[in-house]
């Protein structure tokens, strides 16, 4: 009878023992998946900002090259795809500008033109969105004549460039 006693007890505590063992590794599955899916929610969010962000440098008013028609008449437009490089080293806030909240970075760098603008790039390893788009740069207002010579490709002044933006978040999340 005794040895049956002692024995019962050896069972309940490797059945304990087993218990927490599989209680912890379910915890740390759980955990893992947490993490993964906290990463993913990031990446989308980075994907979206990102790529809205990217497609106002090339179309907002804020950044891109205003065509003067005739100085007076009111029919001047701006220009898809052709970046005023005076507007986007001038923009105090970058972020700001292309319609990002304060919890993103925004950085901008034009190629050939040799123009780095917004927030320094982190140097930390942190998770980034970059997209590079064919634009033309171009510094101030542009009128329609030398618009029309560089469409016919008569034009120095109109040669094809790329930028690349990079959009992060300033708060880490863990």
């Amino acid at each position: 009878m005794e040895k049956r006693g002692q024995l019962e007890s050896v069972d309940v505590v490797l059945s304990l023992v087993l218990l927490m063992v599989a209680l912890g590794y379910a915890y740390r599955v759980a955990e893992a998946n947490y993490y993964a899916f906290k990463q993913d929610e990031i990446l989308t969010e980075l994907r979206v900002f990102g790529s809205s962000a990217a497609e106002l440098l090339v179309t907002s008013e804020a950044t891109t090259c205003k065509c003067t028609v005739l100085p007076g008449t009111g029919n001047d437009f701006y220009i898809t795809n052709c970046i005023d490089i005076q507007k986007i080293q001038g923009v105090a806030n970058l972020a700001q500008a292309l319609h990002l909240s304060d919890r993103f970075g925004v950085h901008v760098s034009v190629v050939n033109a040799g123009v780095e603008a917004g927030d320094p790039l982190p140097a930390d390893n942190r998770q980034m969105y970059s997209e590079r788009r064919v634009i033309m740069a171009h510094s101030g207002d542009i009128t329609k004549s030398e618009l029309e010579k560089c469409m016919n490709g008569t034009s120095a002044a109109c040669k094809r460039d790329v930028a690349t933006i990079y959009v992060w978040r300033r708060d880490l999340i863990d």
